[in-house]
């Protein structure tokens, strides 16, 4: 349990416009819930499985893409953190 606590608070003090916002946890008998945002698009690859069926075939969409999550990544780096779900 302090792991997970640990990791909650990781999550909550968490701020960039790349990565997911933490808003709140609660115990429902033996689950945890973790409140986040509704990503109106839906996830990357949500995304990617409906406009790109066969794949990126644009080298700046693939750029732009890797550059963004990349920033996201550089954040956690910064903050001494590392990331184990990567979507």
């Amino acid at each position: 349990m302090d792991d997970i606590r640990k990791e909650i608070n990781i999550m909550s003090s968490c701020k960039h416009p790349n990565v997911i916002n933490y808003y709140v946890s609660f115990v429902d008998e033996t689950d945890l819930w973790l409140v986040m945002p509704i990503l109106e698009a839906g996830s990357l690859e949500d995304i990617l499985k409906l406009k790109f069926k066969n794949g990126i075939k644009d080298e700046v969409c693939i750029a732009t893409i890797l550059r963004e999550v990349v920033k996201g990544l550089q954040y956690f780096h910064d903050c001494g953190q590392i990331h184990r779900d990567i979507k």
